[in-house]
């Protein structure tokens, strides 16, 4: 089995890697199917860290990370987020990914600027799914995909019921 480890440590610094396994996660609580928050503690101060797996419609899933230390803030991974990881995989918590399907790691960052909110590939996945709201995807060619048809209800026959 590919566990998070396997598949996402690569976008972090080794010296991240390295601090995150000798920090302790004082709580993880699952509140959803694909949730997790958890609190770790590093030189006596706790950091929250909340994790949302999600799937794509085209397949691939994002597992979208939010993190209270000054790197996660600015979205950008972090020895705290390592440390979360490391324990949602010591516990199983989402070991129902399968070994071949891709996964994006999306840090959402605080502060509104160039650093947040940047979406890292992990497996070398294309993240053609993910798109901003109000803006039409593109499809597979580039283009932009046609605007959806709208429901046409034919009228019933022989008058109301």
């Amino acid at each position: 089995m590919k566990t998070l480890e396997k598949r996402l440590f690569h976008l972090f610094e080794p010296a991240d890697i390295r601090a995150a396994r000798g920090l302790s996660t004082s709580t993880i609580a699952c509140p959803r199917v694909g949730q997790v928050r958890a609190t770790v503690a590093t030189d006596g101060t706790e950091h929250e860290v909340v994790l949302e797996l999600s799937a794509h419609r085209r397949g691939g899933m994002t597992l979208e990370t939010k993190c209270s230390t000054e790197a996660g803030r600015r979205g950008r991974p972090c020895a705290v987020l390592a440390a979360a990881l490391l324990e949602v995989d010591r516990r199983g918590l989402f070991s129902g990914i399968h070994d071949q399907t891709p996964v994006t790691l999306d840090i959402v960052g605080d502060d509104v600027g160039v650093d947040a909110g940047i979406a890292l590939q992990a497996d070398g996945a294309a993240d053609d799914d993910v798109g901003v709201a109000g803006e039409p995807e593109d499809d597979v060619a580039g283009r932009a995909a046609p605007p959806a048809a709208p429901v046409f209800t034919p009228p019933r026959r022989g008058g109301p019921r």
